[in-house]
């Protein structure tokens, strides 16, 4: 039988909260909890959990169509406090909207036999 995991998608700074360079809204706010609910259950049942994070580099060709955001190495690109990862958790940067184009989450998953 597959085991499932859990995929935490682009809980950022620059997304999740006010001010950051593409906060989504006070629908955020409402969001979080429901995924601290989610992770709280995937642990209890010993399924991973993993981070993909929207993680760019200066001058990057998505700046085009949006502002900076999430550049790598700043604040706006670290998973807010509220949904911090554990050290057992896993943690993908990714560049595009997909988080497989270009990223170790198939193989991540394969080896975890998701």
């Amino acid at each position: 039988m597959m085991k499932r995991a859990l995929i935490v998608v682009d809980m950022i700074e620059d997304f999740v909260h006010e001010g950051g360079a593409l906060y989504c809204g006070p629908s955020m706010a409402r969001i979080v909890p429901v995924i601290q609910n989610e992770i709280a259950r995937a642990r209890s049942a010993a399924e991973p959990v993993v981070y993909l994070t929207d993680n760019h580099l200066l001058g990057d060709a998505e700046f085009q169509m949006f502002p900076p955001h999430a550049i790598a190495g700043t604040k706006g690109a670290e998973i807010v406090p509220e949904l911090a990862p554990r050290k057992d958790d896993v943690v993908i940067p990714k560049r595009r909207y997909s988080g497989f184009f270009g990223t170790d989450l198939d193989i991540t998953l394969r080896e975890r036999g998701v």
